[in-house]
């Protein structure tokens, strides 16, 4: 656990680091998170982000981060819950779409299935990924700027943009410097 927590505090304190306002490092994190969350793309994430950071100037490695909320572990409640979502938006009949049977995918039921319902099943992924992608991306940007924000107040010598407008309210207090002798350094109690 000690190791999440390092790499989470190295990840925390390099967006804070940041000079970039809280709102454009969440835009970031947010379009990235509607990318990932867009599975009917899935293999083409990487390439779309880094082709919108560039247009919209954005932060590239806060982008691609975003885009990770899909990977290998989430990927199948992803689609389950967007499938879900698209089916019940599309008020598809259990005929039209019927559960695929997961449990027998290396068997020929499976794929009949599939074969039989696939333009349902994607029209329906469709919609429920760009219901979830609307949500992710909205939930991520008010959270990341809120994260933002209360970790300047709480850590504000640690705020590259605190240190460039020099607001110094909110900065830290400088250190008291102690002589050598009042500390006991070298030297101290010498006559």
């Amino acid at each position: 656990m000690r190791i999440f927590r390092g790499r989470w505090t190295q990840f925390v304190l390099h967006v804070m680091g940041k000079e970039d306002p809280p709102e454009k490092i969440a835009a970031a994190f947010a379009l990235g998170v509607a990318i990932g969350c867009f599975t009917p793309l899935t293999g083409l994430h990487t390439v779309i982000a880094l082709g919108l950071a560039f247009l919209l100037r954005l932060s590239k490695v806060d982008v691609i981060m975003g885009t990770f909320v899909v990977n290998p572990w989430t990927v199948v409640p992803v689609v389950t819950f967007e499938e879900f979502v698209g089916k019940k938006l599309l008020r598809m009949s259990p005929s039209l779409a019927p559960k695929l049977p997961w449990r027998r995918i290396l068997h020929h039921e499976f794929w009949h299935t599939l074969r039989d319902s696939g333009r349902h099943y994607f029209e329906a992924l469709m919609v429920g990924s760009v219901v979830a992608a609307a949500i992710g991306a909205s939930l991520t940007y008010w959270i990341v700027v809120w994260i933002i924000r209360r970790y300047e107040r709480t850590h504000p010598h640690m705020s590259a943009r605190l240190r460039r407008t020099g607001d110094v309210r909110l900065q830290a207090p400088p250190e008291s410097k102690v002589s050598a002798d009042e500390s006991g350094g070298p030297g101290a109690g010498r006559t």
